[in-house]
């Protein structure tokens, strides 16, 4: 039972799920970082004025572009120790802002932010619970079949990282995240965005944070 094993056999203690639902009638709780029930919001706003969004958002020391589209947008807070935790993320299409969070408070508190913008207008939000029966059937599958490209995928996913690391970026202003690390500020923007890459959701291959920051000479 070490961390190492129990990584490599996850989808196998995930198994467990089913056996603990037999043996204990409460269903189990899922909690983010801050200790919030996890509850997944897909929230959408009615945007009137896109400069005066994009302005709001520059503003904030917490938003920052994901560094892979100018319409999209990390949520975060950086911790007394540096770390960073992702609070949601926000994304425009024509004239419909999303918002993604996974928890009624973090909602509420994007809320008390965004709702101000003018020009703003929150329009309804679908919400989405943890279903047992669900999680078992799409994580866990008891019948697993590997495409042999999976390997592939997982061998050339730094290299895809490293390839971002060198390319031009348009929300950077044209230049590539090594390009920004030339000072300080722009060092500290590029971490932020290297610490708030989200993992693959189709793969759930995690990004290689710590060989981009290392590549970075961050």
């Amino acid at each position: 039972m070490t961390r190492e094993g129990l990584a490599a056999g996850r989808a196998r203690i995930g198994r467990l799920w089913p056996w603990q639902a037999t043996h204990d009638p409460e269903p189990p709780m899922l909690y983010n970082h801050d200790g919030q029930q996890v509850v997944f919001h897909d929230a959408t706003f009615d945007v009137a004025d896109r400069t005066a969004l994009d302005a709001a958002l520059a503003a904030r020391d917490d938003v920052d572009v994901t560094g892979f589209s100018v319409d999209q947008w990390n949520w975060f807070r950086i911790g007394d120790d540096g770390s960073t935790t992702l609070l949601g993320l926000l994304e425009i299409d024509d004239d419909e802002l999303s918002l993604q969070v996974n928890s009624d408070e973090r909602l509420s508190l994007a809320r008390s932010w965004l709702d101000p913008i003018p020009g703003v207008a929150f329009d309804g939000v679908d919400t989405k619970r943890i279903n047992l029966d669900i999680a078992q059937a799409v994580y866990f599958p008891h019948d697993v079949v590997f495409d042999p490209r999976f390997d592939e995928l997982v061998r050339r996913y730094p290299e895809r990282y490293r390839e971002w690391i060198d390319r031009p970026n348009p929300s950077l202003g044209d230049r590539s995240p090594r390009e920004l690390c030339d000072t300080e500020a722009g060092k500290r923007r590029v971490r932020r965005m290297v610490l708030c890459i989200a993992a693959d959701q189709r793969s759930d291959v995690v990004p290689p944070r710590e060989m981009m920051l290392r590549e970075l000479g961050i």
